[in-house]
Order: structure tokens, then C-alpha cells, then sequence
């Protein structure tokens, strides 16, 4: 039954084809038809520059340049844990902070720092000062390296709920 059900649908399928002929009517639009618009009109070809193109992928990078030497600002920025956009957000949304964040996630929580001292070897000392907490943050090439906050009098009671 099954092979019956293939030979008729190959039979079928011969039948189906057809040419399509481009025709213009007395208000210049264009129509596709089955059939001629006059006895010299010729079947509608699609051009090979209106037929779907594949791009072609090129191979990675990283598998491209295996014998170059890292340049200074590659090093640079490897050295800094890499963070997806969710996942800084969530920690500022959290107020926490990990180990290689870079400078512009904590930017974005608190701004400008009041007090910013930078030292050899790129190390930078960030301070911020309100009337309950002072937070230190010390980056080493734009990257989180230790952070301290002192608060000053009783902790806010949703720092309990803070992990």
C-alpha cells in the first residue's frame, strides 16, 4: 500500500509543474501568470542575482592567529573575569560584587567616585562616602580586585536579607 501511495505521488508530481509569465496590464502593474499575456510573451526566468545567497562562514579568530604574540591591550582585557549584561545586573541589583567586575558595573551603581587615588602598575583606589557607609573599591587595569564597606552606626535592616 505504501509503495502504491510513493508511485502515485511521483506521477502526481510531474503533473504539477508549470512556467509562470510576467505580465504588465494598461496601468503598468505588474501580474504573474499560468498562462501568456500575448502569443510572444516567453516564460519568467529569476535572475542568479535575485536567487538566494549563502553566506559564507569564516573559521574562528582565535583558530586563525595561533603563532601571532598577544598584543598589550589582549592581555589586558583577559585578564578581567568576563560578565554577560544579565549577570551584572543582577549583582547590582543584589548590591554585591565579585572579583574582576570591571570599573564601568560599579560606575553604573554609584557614579563618580568622591575620591579616586591611582598608583603605579594601573591600581586605582575608588571611595565612596554617604552618611551610613563608605565603600572601598581597588581595581588593578579596570578590573575589581577587593572592596571593604564600614558602615557607620546600625546596618540597614534589608542588609540582613544581602548574602
Amino acid at each position: 500500500m505504501k509503495t502504491l501511495y510513493f508511485i502515485v505521488i511521483m506521477f502526481v508530481s510531474g503533473l504539477c509543474q508549470g512556467e509562470i509569465y510576467r505580465c504588465l496590464d494598461e496601468y503598468s502593474n505588474i501580474t504573474f501568470m499560468d498562462t501568456p499575456c500575448h502569443s510572444q510573451s516567453r516564460p519568467y526566468e529569476i535572475k542568479q542575482s535575485m536567487a538566494l545567497k549563502l553566506k559564507t562562514i569564516d573559521e574562528p579568530k582565535f583558530l586563525k592567529a595561533k603563532n601571532k604574540r598577544p598584543r598589550k591591550s589582549d592581555l589586558k582585557s583577559s585578564s578581567c573575569q568576563r560578565f554577560s549584561a544579565t549577570q551584572l545586573r543582577n549583582l547590582r541589583v543584589k548590591d554585591q560584587f565579585q572579583k574582576g567586575m570591571p570599573s564601568s558595573a560599579i560606575v553604573k551603581r554609584f557614579g563618580k567616585a568622591q575620591v579616586n587615588n591611582s598608583s603605579a602598575n594601573n591600581q586605582q583606589t575608588w571611595i565612596y562616602k554617604s552618611t551610613r557607609v563608605k565603600r572601598t573599591f581597588k581595581f588593578k587595569d579596570d578590573c575589581l580586585t577587593s572592596w571593604k564597606e564600614k558602615w557607620h552606626g546600625k546596618k540597614s535592616k534589608l542588609s540582613k536579607y544581602q548574602q
